[in-house]
């Protein structure tokens, strides 16, 4: 891991540890929040359950009204329940962000092993080139040796045409 790649993630380590502070103090206030919410309803439904009692035979209309009011404790209690196990949007875009440093620093490393590759490409042609020149030298000393080999040939046959 180079240099960059270590600022990278100590970057993203320091943001991490960030959004963890607030995601704790978050859940600290969704707590306290909910424990309210659920004394309310639990002081609600006593309430109910005591004027259902106290006045059963009196009044009809306060049968109804009693009995509607727990089913409305009983269901707030349950969208508390729902809404207290759901992220919430500041932890939620903490961890689209956190997302979001793990891929730049991801294309950060892509970069600079691109920037690697595109040097040693340019090294490769310059050995290419250098190839390059010691075929074509190759081939010219090849054509100079095939003519050489040609002539020592033609003078052989002079030699024995002569004995």
């Amino acid at each position: 891991m180079d240099a960059a790649s270590s600022l990278d993630a100590n970057i993203i380590k320091d943001t991490d540890k960030q959004n963890e502070k607030q995601a704790k103090k978050q859940l600290k206030r969704t707590s306290v929040i909910s424990t309210i919410v659920f004394g309310c309803i639990i002081a609600s439904l006593i309430f109910q359950c005591m004027s259902i009692r106290l006045y059963y035979n009196d009044k009809i209309i306060i049968l109804v009204a009693a009995i509607s009011s727990i089913v409305v404790a009983v269901t707030a209690t349950v969208k508390q329940i729902i809404i207290q196990r759901m992220d919430t949007l500041r932890v939620v875009h903490n961890k689209i962000r956190h997302e979001v440093n793990r891929f730049m620093l991801e294309n950060n490393m892509l970069t600079r092993n691109v920037d690697g590759l595109e040097d040693q490409v340019v090294q490769l042609q310059v050995v290419e080139q250098q190839l390059a020149k010691i075929a074509e030298q190759q081939s010219t000393s090849a054509d100079d040796f095939v003519s050489l080999v040609k002539e020592k040939n033609e003078i052989l046959k002079e030699q024995r045409v002569s004995k």
